[in-house]
């Protein structure tokens, strides 16, 4: 705007002079026009102020604060406390089969027939039965003369109360096999080297079923018999107490008690009574992290060799220690009376000759430890030592008068014993499963020349496999060694040759109640042996199919 007024006032004043001049003069004059730009505007200094402005001093006047406190009546409605549980509807659940039949054939004329039958759901009472049928024609020496089997039936039960459980069974086992280590050549008599165990077992129990039970106890009775072929027969009456009762959170008493009484007569035997007690109060304890049971076993019995005392008495404790979660370290001391009798003995060895000498075996001291853990949470170890010292322990030897037969031998002395062991197991679910077991045995006796026919080393490997929910897969692996026997014809002792045996199985299931089975023992072949002039079976094998109802 101020350019614009500039202008207009130019144009009326200034250009009628310019245009005078042009007249008067014909012409422009030069002019020349200086512009200076030297004025300088200068302000002057201000003053700052930068004193502070001192605090004002305020009194406070504080009076006491006064509450007061009115009581409002307030009457409210009565609340219903009935209260509509929520209904939740039963689950269904899934069927059952109580009944399960095995059944095959194999080789060396093997029939096998397995059942098993069980109550189905109840919350009062089980019971069920087993059977069991299987035998083998022929063997590994002489076809039939070498022939064995087994028939065996029983019978269970339990009552379930608020009180107390009651439990029961009753079996009866026929088994029969055939002496046939005899000389290589001999005319036998197939009737003579024939042996038959009739078995007949009672068991029956009352247990505290109470888990706040001031003193929980179990009751249990047992009547246990044996006769053979041969006039030997084996009566006894077994009777088992335990209790205990809590001191605490940490502490706790308890007494483990049997009393067992025998009768044995043979051809050559009368009738021979003999009684087996055993005592054993304890006191159980934590302290800090350590575990500890501690007690003495008191026994009594009446066929101690050579008149030696009847009275035992042996102090036992045992200790444990997490020395990290999944690793714990254990250890103790213990001694026992090992009841040893005719149904024991032919149990572990249907060879036996008659009217063999029985005594209990003395373990006088054992000392234990090792430790035990876990890798992972399918992996679990342990392994250990214990060194031990018996009394009146047994041993095996062939029978000089006759080498299909076996005696046993006891070592009047002391005979010690160590064994170490390793175990390493592994298991998924019911999908698989593995377990490795490995133990060392040495035997030092006193008046017997060699342990007879017990091993110096056993390894064993157990493994299941559940392939595709359709296919179960199995192996046994068993290698053991360092049996010594002795030779009755001219009193020289040897080794018997290691026992080397692979056993695998499986089984196909066809739908959730019927399955197909295979099982394949002693793949290698090895006819090995474990007692001296009795090699077993070579390959076998064994077909057959299952059912569930």
């Amino acid at each position: 705007m101020r350019s614009l007024f500039s202008f207009i006032f130019y144009a009326l004043f200034i250009s009628p002079v310019m245009a005078q001049d042009w007249e008067d003069n014909g012409e422009i004059e030069d002019v020349e026009v200086e512009i200076v730009k030297e004025r300088e505007i200068v302000l002057p200094r201000a003053d700052r102020n930068f004193e502070k402005i001192p605090p004002v001093n305020v009194t406070e006047d504080k009076q006491p604060i006064k509450y007061q406190f009115t009581n409002l009546p307030f009457d409210p409605p009565a609340i219903r406390t009935k209260i509509r549980p929520l209904r939740i509807k039963p689950g269904v659940l899934s069927k059952i089969y109580g009944n399960y039949v095995k059944a095959g054939y194999g080789n060396f004329g093997t029939p096998y027939l397995e059942g098993f039958f069980n109550a189905k759901r109840n919350e009062r009472y089980s019971y069920g039965a087993h059977a069991l049928l299987t035998s083998s024609r022929t063997g590994p020496v002489d076809e039939e003369n070498s022939g064995s089997g087994n028939f065996g039936i029983n019978l269970f039960g339990r009552s379930f109360t608020e009180k107390a459980v009651f439990s029961g069974d009753l079996s009866f086992t026929n088994q029969w096999n055939k002496f046939y280590g005899y000389p290589e050549g001999a005319e036998i008599d197939a009737d003579t080297i024939k042996q038959r165990y009739n078995r007949f077992d009672l068991n029956l129990s009352v247990e505290n079923a109470q888990q706040d039970a001031v003193v929980p106890y179990r009751l249990a009775f047992g009547f246990h018999s044996v006769n053979d072929k041969f006039d030997a027969s084996e009566n006894e009456v077994e009777i088992q107490f335990g209790a205990r009762h809590a001191l605490g959170e940490s502490s706790r008493i308890g007494i483990e008690s049997d009393f067992n009484f025998i009768s044995r007569e043979d051809a050559l035997v009368e009738r021979q009574n003999r009684t087996l007690i055993r005592f054993s109060p304890y006191y159980r304890f934590t302290y800090g992290d350590f575990r500890i049971k501690a007690g003495f076993r008191a026994a009594f019995e009446n066929d101690t060799l050579k008149d030696g005392e009847e009275f035992h008495l042996y102090p036992f404790v045992r200790a444990s220690y997490p020395l990290l979660p999944a690793l714990e370290v254990f250890a103790g001391l213990d001694g026992n009376i090992e009841k040893v009798t005719l149904n024991s003995l032919s149990a572990e060895n249907p060879f036996i000759d008659a009217n063999i000498p029985l005594f209990h075996s003395n373990k006088t001291f054992e000392f234990f430890g090792g430790i035990r853990g876990k890798l992972s949470s399918t992996t679990n170890y342990e392994a250990g030592i214990s060194f031990a010292t018996y009394e009146n322990l047994y041993f095996y030897i062939n029978n000089v008068n006759d080498p299909s037969r076996f005696v046993p031998v006891y070592d009047e002395g002391s005979t010690a014993l160590i064994n170490i062991y390793a175990s390493l197991g592994l298991a998924d679910s019911d999908v698989f499963n593995l377990l490795f077991r490995g133990d060392v045995f040495a035997y030092a006796p006193a008046n017997v020349d060699k342990a007879w026919h017990r091993e110096n080393y056993k390894l064993s490997i157990l493994g299941r496999y559940l392939l595709f929910e359709k296919m179960l897969l199995g192996a046994d692996v068993y290698a053991l060694g360092g049996i010594n026997a002795l030779d009755p014809e001219d009193l020289s002792d040897f080794t018997l040759k290691a026992a080397f045996d692979v056993n695998l199985n499986a089984e196909y299931l066809v739908s959730p109640r019927g399955s197909v089975f295979l099982q394949l023992n002693n793949v290698l072949s090895n006819e090995y042996e474990l007692l001296s002039r009795y090699p077993v079976r070579g390959f076998q094998f064994l077909v057959g199919l299952t059912y569930s109802f």
